[in-house]
């Protein structure tokens, strides 16, 4: 996928998409796999290109609460 494709990123020039294909990378994940912990501190912006994310909690029982 070509960030020119990205809604976000599709009135960008050229030169400003060079740089950030620069800096960027694709990660794939697997169903299960987890891309950060309610805590973490935030070091990158994500862009889910196609799939689905669960989002949720644990509370102190232990038990997920989705959001």
């Amino acid at each position: 996928m070509h960030l020119k494709e990205i809604a976000l990123f599709n009135s960008l020039n050229s030169n400003n998409i060079k740089k950030l294909e620069n800096i960027s990378t694709i990660v794939k994940l697997n169903p299960g796999d987890i891309l950060f912990y309610e805590g973490d501190l935030p070091e990158y912006l994500h862009i889910v290109l196609s799939g689905i994310i669960k989002l949720y909690k644990t509370n102190a029982k232990g038990q997920q609460i989705f959001l």
